[in-house]
């Protein structure tokens, strides 16, 4: 099964597929870096990549 397939199985939409090999919880989610592609969660960074940024952004509604 795919990371992404997985994903749309979990509760709530709360969790948001952000690279390849990455889910992580919406909530969790402290800072998002742009330029960078980053996202801040606790004291770790995961990537975010170019073909998920879109819908990860509109998610965490940065975007309409």
């Amino acid at each position: 099964m795919s990371l992404n397939k997985l994903t749309e199985r979990f509760p709530n939409k709360r969790f948001l597929q952000t690279h390849r090999s990455y889910v992580v919880n919406k909530e969790k989610i402290e800072s998002v870096d742009l330029q960078d592609n980053l996202l801040h969660i606790g004291d770790k960074y995961v990537p975010l990549s170019k073909r998920n940024r879109e819908s990860v952004l509109q998610a965490l509604d940065f975007i309409g």
